[in-house]
């Protein structure tokens, strides 16, 4: 419920995005049941099952050196921090050995 309104229902949903949104509710809805939308919604859903998780909110943090860490169900700000912090200085690591060396060998 928000606000009283059952908001699982698609109707109420567009009217209460729209008007969060200041968008039109008609052309919200239609977006919303779109096939795009739809395609969208069930590639996000199965990337989510992959995960193998049972929280939520679960949050994925991604590096450009391939470096993954899942957080699931966590509501404290230090993890996160700590986490993207050592994801940083790692990256910052990886980029200053390419600097001095170069490519590592394929």
């Amino acid at each position: 419920l928000r606000e009283g309104q059952h908001f699982g229902d698609w109707k109420i949903a567009a009217e209460i995005g729209a008007k969060a949104a200041n968008l039109g509710a008609k052309e919200l809805l239609e977006r919303a049941r779109s096939t795009v939308v739809e395609t969208r919604v069930r590639a996000a859903t199965a990337d989510f099952h992959l995960l193998q998780v049972t929280q939520r909110p679960t949050l994925v943090f991604d590096s450009e050196i391939g470096d993954r860490a899942v957080f699931s169900g966590f509501v404290r700000l230090e993890p996160f921090v700590a986490t993207i912090d050592s994801m940083l200085d790692d990256a910052a690591a990886y980029a200053a050995h390419k600097a001095h060396f170069g490519e590592p060998p394929r």
